[in-house]
């Protein structure tokens, strides 16, 4: 006898739905349990196969993702395939501006979204069998996700803030020397701008003077301890946060600040360890974050006006042009006299370079002497009266026509306090009055 041969099955025609909305649990590292994000920037990638003979219409929803208060909801077209080469279909759905809610279909969960698809045949499709292990697969994969916005809970993690450095530019126009203080306060603020408290160590802070190829490391009772910094407060999305803040002081009595800040520092370099959530979930799953927030350091600095100066170097360049001035033809000979009337207790080496485009050094203007003078002091290093120097620009036919040449002035001022190695002190009536003439022989009407 003949055994019947297997009928063919028409393809079904009623749509294959996932009911209820699939679950997906998202593993995040470090504990971290998402209950919302608002998506800046990212995608979810969606590779799916067909291993039907027929193409399919395939219905996705991500049913936890809404933008303007409406569902992510697409529908693709499935190429045809087979068991041995399925058809497949590679696509991405852009998530930037959608709000995700990760507490799944009963709003009870965490890291949990919930998906929908409905499969229908393709009204493209022509008449054909269902064989044996024939399926639709799909995968979901979340890339390059930024978000503008999340809460939930960040997990008990670490995090490691450099080694890393910073420019320091307050004595960004200090070439050189060195600066004995008398002492110094620093106010190191830390402030917190995400809704996680955190306890923080600073494991090294230094300050490097490139000019003088010199490195401090700061020593001090803060260093190596830890301390807390609480979290901000969330004020609603897209709204400024309530920054939490720390202040830690650094002085005479708990650092080498002074020595620190003597180096005339240019940079720093600092490496932080945090911990996050350091007390366990406080926030009840509410801790948050924002994007361009931060956990940020700056310095406040208090150098009282009292230390000793040596060779503290003061350099700065400024554009010239004096090329069209025909009245230095007329000029035969004579000098410019720079009269410097100082009650600061230091004395000033003071000179000036010409400098052609290309900034190369083509003449100097003062010449020797080129030293304003400190004035004397009295036994409490006070200045007694004011000293009167004079500095000499000789106005020659060669310094001339290198005035008219030069494109640039590089000043250079040396300073060194008096009576040194004793610490001076600064006050308000200390000042430094210049006059500049001239004494020239000047043709007129050549």
């Amino acid at each position: 006898t003949k055994k019947p041969k297997p009928q063919p099955q028409t393809p079904p025609t009623q749509q294959k739905t996932s009911n209820p909305p699939a679950e997906t649990n998202i593993n995040l590292p470090n504990g971290v349990n998402l209950k919302q994000a608002i998506i800046r920037q990212g995608k979810v990638k969606i590779d799916i196969e067909n291993t039907f003979t027929q193409p399919l219409d395939y219905r996705y929803q991500l049913l936890s993702a809404k933008k303007n208060n409406i569902v992510l909801d697409t529908t693709f077209l499935i190429p045809a395939g087979s068991m041995s080469n399925p058809g497949k279909l590679t696509c991405f759905l852009d998530l930037t501006n959608y709000n995700i809610d990760f507490t799944g279909n009963n709003h009870n969960s965490n890291n949990t979204i919930s998906q929908n698809y409905i499969i229908n045949v393709s009204n493209t499709a022509q008449p054909d069998s269902v064989r044996p292990n024939q399926s639709v697969k799909a995968n979901f994969t979340f890339q390059s996700i930024i978000p503008q916005y999340a809460v939930g809970y960040f997990g008990n993690q670490s995090v490691t803030v450099g080694p890393d450095t910073t420019t320091f530019d307050v004595f960004n126009t200090i070439q050189s020397g060195m600066l004995n203080l008398n002492s110094a306060d620093i106010k190191l603020k830390i402030v917190n701008e995400f809704g996680v408290a955190m306890r923080a160590t600073i494991n090294n802070l230094s300050a490097m003077s490139t000019p003088n190829a010199t490195t401090t490391v700061l020593t001090s009772t803060v260093v190596g301890n830890a301390f807390i910094v609480n979290g901000a407060i969330n004020n609603g999305p897209n709204l400024p946060v309530t920054a939490a803040t720390k202040t830690l002081t650094l002085n005479n009595a708990n650092s080498n600040i002074k020595d620190l800040l003597g180096i005339l520092p240019d940079k720093f370099s600092y490496s932080l360890g945090t911990q996050l959530n350091p007390m366990g979930n406080q926030s009840g799953n509410n801790d948050f974050a924002y994007y361009g927030t931060g956990f940020k350091a700056y310095l406040n600095a208090d150098i009282p006006l009292h230390f000793s100066a040596s060779n503290i170097n003061l350099a700065d360049t400024v554009a010239l042009d004096l090329g069209n001035i025909d009245q230095f033809k007329n000029i035969n000979h004579g000098q410019l006299i720079l009269t410097a009337t100082n009650s600061y207790p230091f004395a000033i080496d003071l000179q000036g370079y010409l400098l052609d485009e290309n900034k190369n050094i083509i003449d100097i203007l003062f010449s020797t002497p080129n030293t304003i003078q400190a004035p004397p002091l009295d036994a409490n290093f006070k200045v007694i009266a004011p000293l009167q120097s004079k500095l000499f620009v000789p106005l020659t036919r060669t310094k001339m026509d290198n005035l008219q040449r030069a494109k640039y002035i590089y000043y250079s001022a040396t300073f060194n306090t008096a009576s040194q190695p004793n610490q001076i002190k600064f006050y308000s009536h200390y000042n430094l009055d210049i006059l500049l003439t001239a004494d020239i022989n000047y043709t007129i009407g050549k």
